[in-house]
């Protein structure tokens, strides 16, 4: 479900704010705003974007964002050029203003598997930590030592049982827990490609059923 949201709430999406794009109505694909403003948005052309899925213009985009707890920004409107370079860039007409599309309530578990998290804008160190909980929308975990802010973009490493997955993310919150020996906690959210989506989906329902195989046991 998604309702309207003026212009007066939200602007269109910020230049380099990582993205999902998906064509016709298809398959969401990674991609990062390159330029928005004068009625038009241009991202990034999907680099794994299948050739037989490149659209031609008129087709209609997809750009969707998060919006926190409040689910995510969706704008749509149809193709109207393609630029090239490195990466090609689509330009985008939006056909109105954001939307909020309501999204489900992701299915969330694990617990201390390893996490490293890199700041990537601005450019920063890696911080090495535990995870609290994960699901396909984020990751809540604990760090000894942290310097991450709200609305940092981050590219954060999951090692998930014999599965390591890369995300780009951003930095929702954080704040300090005084009787945690990793004092420094912090929710970070993304949003995956559905291949690193199934990944984690498979891992926290194998973690669920090997806790309550646990509890039946004692």
């Amino acid at each position: 479900m998604a309702h309207d949201v003026s212009a007066d709430d939200l602007t269109l999406p910020a230049i380099n704010s990582l993205v999902q794009v998906s064509v016709s109505g298809g398959d969401s694909y990674r991609s990062r705003v390159e330029d928005a403003g004068d009625g038009l948005v241009t991202v990034a052309a999907p680099l794994d974007l299948p050739v037989t899925d490149i659209p031609e213009l008129g087709t209609p985009l997809a750009v969707r964002w998060g919006a926190g707890a409040r689910g995510r920004y969706v704008l749509t409107g149809p193709l109207v050029e393609i630029l090239t370079g490195t990466p090609p860039r689509w330009v985008m007409r939006p056909d109105g203003p954001p939307r909020i599309e309501q999204t489900r309530e992701f299915v969330r578990g694990g617990g201390d598997e390893p996490i490293s998290v890199r700041r990537v804008s601005p450019p920063g160190e890696t911080f090495d930590g535990r995870v609290v909980d994960v699901s396909e929308g984020g990751v809540r975990a604990r760090f000894a030592e942290c310097d991450l802010t709200p609305g940092e973009q981050i590219f954060v490493t999951l090692h998930l049982g014999e599965d390591i997955v890369g995300l780009e993310g951003t930095v929702l919150r954080t704040w300090e827990e005084e009787d945690d020996e990793c004092r420094r906690h912090a929710v970070l959210v993304f949003q995956p490609h559905e291949r690193d989506a199934r990944v984690i989906r498979r891992y926290v329902l194998q973690h669920q059923l090997r806790m309550r195989n646990g509890r039946r046991n004692r």
